[in-house]
């Protein structure tokens, strides 16, 4: 039936400069299977580009229909750390296979188009009070080709970078808690937010998103951050009401790093973190100031360390 031209027609005129080449074949998977799709190819050699004007007519992106697109998008979203994984799903419940390389080309071309739809996705239908809102902004390396780099200041020994950092942002909900009367994030109440810009973009990105995700009707706003600058600016600049919260893990090492400076790298050290680490699960972060206060104040001839202590 695709490739039945009296039933959907291949008969856009090239423009001027193009050359036609007629029953072009494509291999196009769909959910029953891949298929060889024939169609009208105009190139044009002075661009040295091509387009294929029945590939736009059926949405066919990067050799996929749509249906294939979305399930690779939503496999490649909930997958661990790789594509690979999100193979290994999408054959698990289609029975599909495809090569996980090609599923990060696919969503390259796909990810400009969904960011510009972003802002105009309808905001959910309830209209109820949100006990908590939850914001959450962070940044992490993405391994980038040379040319992605230049310029770019880095961690390595001569100064380079191998990296980029994609700043990322996350809303969700939570509305009950676990048996010990923790916390528990609502199923399915995640929503998420990223860019290559800078700190400011992903602040205004994270915000539009709250707001599409009811930011005026909760009544609690907390915003979870890793103690980075930027991170609290954001907190500052895009949701100045929101009770702002460092993460539990990024706490205890901040109580690792007073620890050592105040018993060394040894066992008291350690000892010492673990301590302060089970009161913090206990919220007596006063109960630890005051200790560290007092053990500060004992040792008045204070080293280097202890000093950046004292100013952090």
């Amino acid at each position: 039936m695709l490739n039945d031209r009296q039933l959907i027609p291949d008969d856009t005129p090239p423009l001027k400069g193009e050359t036609v080449h007629n029953n072009r074949p494509i291999p196009v998977h769909t959910l029953f299977g891949t298929i060889t799709l024939k169609r009208r190819y105009f190139h044009h050699a002075n661009s040295h580009s091509g387009r294929s004007p029945l590939d736009l007519i059926l949405d066919i992106t990067e050799h996929h229909t749509p249906a294939v697109a979305k399930l690779i998008c939503q496999a490649s979203a909930n997958a661990g750390d790789s594509y690979q994984e999100a193979e290994a799903i999408l054959n698990v419940f289609t029975g599909l296979q495809l090569e996980a390389r090609s599923f990060h080309r696919l969503i390259n071309r796909l990810a400009p188009d969904l960011t510009e739809a972003l802002p105009t996705l309808a905001p959910p239908a309830d209209t109820k009070p949100i006990p908590i809102l939850y914001l959450e902004n962070d940044g992490t390396g993405v391994p980038s080709r040379p040319e992605e780099l230049t310029g770019r200041k880095g961690k390595q020994p001569d100064g380079s970078a191998r990296t980029r950092e994609a700043k990322l942002g996350c809303v969700f909900t939570q509305t009950t808690t676990d048996e010990d009367g923790n916390p528990m994030r609502d199923p399915n109440s995640t929503s998420y937010v990223g860019t290559m810009g800078d700190c400011r973009a992903s602040g205004e990105k994270l915000r539009a998103e709250a707001i599409r995700r009811g930011l005026a009707l909760a009544q609690i706003v907390i915003f979870l951050g890793d103690g980075a600058a930027w991170i609290w600016e954001n907190a500052r600049l895009f949701f100045p009401t929101a009770i702002q919260i460092l993460d539990f893990y990024h706490a205890v090492e901040h109580l690792g790093d007073l620890a050592r400076a105040l018993f060394g790298d040894g066992a008291f050290g350690t000892a010492q973190q673990t301590i302060w680490a089970s009161e913090l699960k206990r919220s007596d972060v006063q109960g630890i100031l005051d200790q560290a206060n007092r053990l500060l104040a004992a040792t008045p001839d204070l080293n280097e360390q202890r000093q950046e202590v004292v100013r952090r």
